[in-house]
Formats: structure tokens, C-alpha cells, sequence
């Protein structure tokens, strides 16, 4: 009886060693992948947002370009060479305005 009574009491206390052993080192794992997996999958993140958000923008401002042509030809009389004409001189003074006030 006492034989089997100690070896349940070493038992629990082998148990119990083994989840604080289990649970130290899931923590010590979880500690490394925080500090070092953590950072580059926030990088990765950003890089496909921004990726994402750069192709978005490039083609929202070629319809933009596109429907804007499309208006100054309707607007203005004459064949479409008057609203590319039209929209480059708007384009190059913007350009030189923005060029001419650029900080060295």
C-alpha cells in the first residue's frame, strides 16, 4: 500500500515538473518568435500594402487622365489634338510651377 501511494505522490510531482518544463519553453519559444518573426511579418505586411495601394493609385489616375481627356474633348470644338494640347500646357505650367518651387 505505502509502495503505491509514494509512487502517485512522485507521479503528480513528475506531472506537475513537466507542464512548468512544457511551459517555460513554449514561452521561451514564443519570446523568440515575437522578437525576431514578429517585425518581418509587420515589413511583409507593409511592403504588399503598399505594393497594393501603388497599383491602386496608378491606375485610378489613368482613368482619371483618360475620362479628363475625354471631358476637354466634348468641351472644346475641334479633333481630339485640341484637348491633348489643351491638357499638356495645363500639365507643363503645373510641372514648372511645382519644378521652380522644389527646395535644394
Amino acid at each position: 500500500m505505502a509502495n503505491s501511494e509514494t509512487s502517485g505522490k512522485e507521479s503528480k510531482q513528475d506531472l506537475g515538473f513537466n507542464i512548468k518544463a512544457t511551459n517555460t519553453f513554449v514561452n521561451l519559444i514564443d519570446s523568440v518568435r515575437n522578437k525576431t518573426t514578429g517585425p518581418i511579418l509587420g515589413l511583409a505586411r507593409a511592403c504588399v500594402y503598399g505594393v497594393m495601394l501603388a497599383v491602386s493609385a496608378s491606375i485610378t489616375l489613368i482613368f482619371l487622365i483618360i475620362g479628363l481627356i475625354r471631358l476637354v474633348n466634348i468641351a472644346l470644338p475641334g479633333s481630339v489634338w485640341s484637348a491633348y494640347l489643351t491638357l499638356g500646357l495645363v500639365f507643363h505650367v503645373a510641372g514648372v510651377l511645382l519644378w521652380s518651387r522644389r527646395t535644394r
